[in-house]
């Protein structure tokens, strides 16, 4: 799980604590480091996995199988 973190300073671009930020929002997976940053006042929250890609469907919404046309 990741963590998305946004610097009270609203525009800033830089590493604090081992997290690149760029335009006052940074990425970790160390929950230790997130709730470092909560501690002093930065706005943690959890990052959302991303969905996996839906398969395309066949006509009635059914998938293709082998050899069919």
């Amino acid at each position: 799980m990741g963590y998305i973190v946004r610097s009270p300073v609203r525009h800033y671009s830089g590493v604090t604590a081992g997290v690149q930020f760029s335009g006052g929002i940074g990425r970790t997976d160390d929950p230790h480091i997130a709730d470092w940053m909560r501690s002093k006042g930065y706005e943690v929250s959890e990052d959302a996995p991303p969905e996996p890609p839906k398969e395309p469907k066949g006509k009635g919404g059914k998938t293709k199988e082998a050899g069919e046309k």
